[in-house]
């Protein structure tokens, strides 16, 4: 199992589950992650799992322009 969202050491049973949960999602759904959030919980983009794409503020806007359902965490 790929051991992206691990931070450091071995990853978890959970994340290794959570990690191939969203490499399936991403086959036929269109998945972001905000670049600056990774960083500032100590991610790179390199830790993301394959198929989920990294966009910056400005590509955060595009989407939001783009997509008119969006999911607010409030």
């Amino acid at each position: 199992c790929p051991d992206h969202f691990v931070a450091a050491g071995k990853p978890t049973p959970a994340e290794r589950s959570a990690a191939a949960r969203l490499a399936e999602a991403a086959k036929d759904k269109q998945l972001y992650v905000l670049g600056p959030d990774l960083a500032a919980r100590g991610f790179t983009p390199e830790q993301v799992t394959p198929g989920v794409k990294v966009v910056d503020y400005g590509g955060f806007v595009d989407l939001a322009v783009e997509y008119h359902h969006v999911q607010a965490w409030v």
